[in-house]
Parts: structure tokens; C-alpha cells; sequence
């Protein structure tokens, strides 16, 4: 039983969004998100589930620390008109309607 499991893992493809690099046009947040940041980026998220009426492509939780920092180099990307890339997970587990960060990089 054992093998199997772990031959379904091994087979199984792992499928990260591909990292892409733009402005961050908005952000979302206030009492009524509550701890989630919602983000919209220049580009075109392809995510299936990134299909939101408002354009917001990824969500993250404001309530941890790398969501704190993550907070702080969005605004100052925004602030500055900086370019940023963002790899999602594929996943929308935070809202049903953006996708999941998996990690952003400044420039």
C-alpha cells in the first residue's frame, strides 16, 4: 500500500502558475476582507480560478509575517511604479476567486 501511495505521488505532476512580472494596478482590504489582501497585477493572470468581477488576481493572509512583508513590498511596488514578479500556487484556497501566492520578488 505503501508503494503505491507513493508511486501516485511520483506521478502525479506538481503545476505552479508561471511567474510573471508587472505593476500592481490595486489592492483590496478592510473590515469587510478581513485578514485576506486582495492584489491586481498589469498582467493577465491565467489562473482558471482568478476570475473575479473586480480584476483581483492573487489573495493573501495579511496576519502572518511574511504576509505583513509582503503587504509592505506590494504598497511600496504600487507607490513606486515598480515592476514586481509573482509565482502563484495554482491553488485558490484563501478566496475561491484569486490564486494563491506562492512567493513575489521585487526589483
Amino acid at each position: 500500500m505503501k508503494f503505491k501511495v507513493l508511486s501516485l505521488l511520483a506521478l502525479s505532476p506538481i503545476v505552479w502558475a508561471t511567474p510573471q512580472e508587472g505593476t500592481v494596478i490595486k489592492m483590496e482590504f478592510g473590515p469587510a476582507t478581513g485578514a485576506t489582501i486582495h492584489v491586481d497585477m498589469s498582467f493577465n493572470n491565467s489562473t482558471p480560478c482568478a476570475n473575479n468581477s473586480n480584476g483581483y488576481d492573487y489573495s493573501f493572509n495579511i496576519n502572518t509575517e511574511i504576509g505583513k512583508t509582503m503587504f509592505a513590498t506590494f504598497l511600496a511596488a504600487q507607490r513606486s511604479k515598480s515592476n514586481i514578479k509573482v509565482s502563484g500556487t495554482g491553488n485558490c484556497g484563501i478566496n475561491s476567486n484569486t490564486e494563491d501566492i506562492r512567493w513575489i520578488q521585487s526589483k
